[in-house]
């Protein structure tokens, strides 16, 4: 026996409306309105999001380096990183040139050799080394 339902819902406008939701939402987290390379969203934070210069120095905010870590915010925000600390993750490591986002951790391996000729009294540059008689 086959049964057939009628569906009263249209499903093609219930997936259009999501579709347009989920695109809404998406743009406005890839919204730049002032232009300067950083999203709205990433700038919230601490940067204002409606202005090229914050701070008004005359770097737009994207080429700063809020953090002095040696990345632009521009940077930071392609990478996922924070502006406001030069050490994102902790590591003790400034983000600029290791994995901003990987806690480093390093072993510190001293070598060292020495030569015999250290390990003797100095000589005394061709002078005759004055005895204690010849000083009192």
């Amino acid at each position: 026996m086959l049964i057939l339902l009628t569906v009263l819902v249209s499903t093609t406008e219930m997936s259009s409306n999501v579709l347009a939701f989920e695109s809404e939402r998406a743009d406005y987290y890839e919204i730049d309105t002032d232009g300067d390379g950083l999203k709205d969203i990433y700038e919230m934070e601490i940067l204002n999001p409606k202005e090229k210069d914050s701070d008004g120095n005359g770097i737009p905010d994207g080429n700063e380096d809020t953090d002095n870590d040696g990345l632009t915010n521009l940077e930071e925000q392609d990478l996922g990183t924070n502006i406001n600390k030069a050490d994102t993750d902790g590591d003790k490591l400034e983000d600029y040139r290791f994995n901003p986002l990987k806690f480093e951790s390093f072993t510190l391996i001293f070598a060292f050799s020495y030569a015999s000729s250290l390990l003797q009294p100095p000589r005394s540059l061709g002078r005759k080394t004055p005895s204690v008689k010849e000083i009192t």
